[in-house]
């Protein structure tokens, strides 16, 4: 039931943000939430969790297209992150040969 209630919320908070807050819009929503609940209720589970991969890859389709396109501005910026905090991607390894009786843990 809070599952419910948080996704009727949050989504209701993206509609709003999609297409803009009115009542008629609003109430569009939440008939639109209770008919997915009725139809969602009415499925069996296999479906439900079929329906929910498809749209989960549907959301990751464009997530990774995105990706792909800013590549090259997260290059940068972790780049420039590391410069500005001095933060090096790998440690350094000493050129000395390993001695086990000097390696205490």
């Amino acid at each position: 039931m809070g599952t419910m209630l948080c996704g009727s919320y949050y989504g209701l908070q993206g509609w709003h943000f999609l297409v803009g807050e009115s009542k008629i819009k609003t109430r569009f929503f939440q008939l639109l939430y209770c008919i997915c609940i009725v139809i969602g209720s009415a499925m069996n589970f296999k479906s439900i969790i079929n329906l929910s991969d498809a749209v989960t890859l549907f959301m990751a389709v464009p997530n990774l297209f995105a990706l792909f396109i800013l590549s090259n501005v997260v290059v940068k910026e972790v780049k420039r992150y590391c410069k500005k905090y001095d933060v090096g991607l790998f440690s350094e390894v000493k050129d000395e040969p390993y001695d086990e009786a000097t390696d205490v843990e």
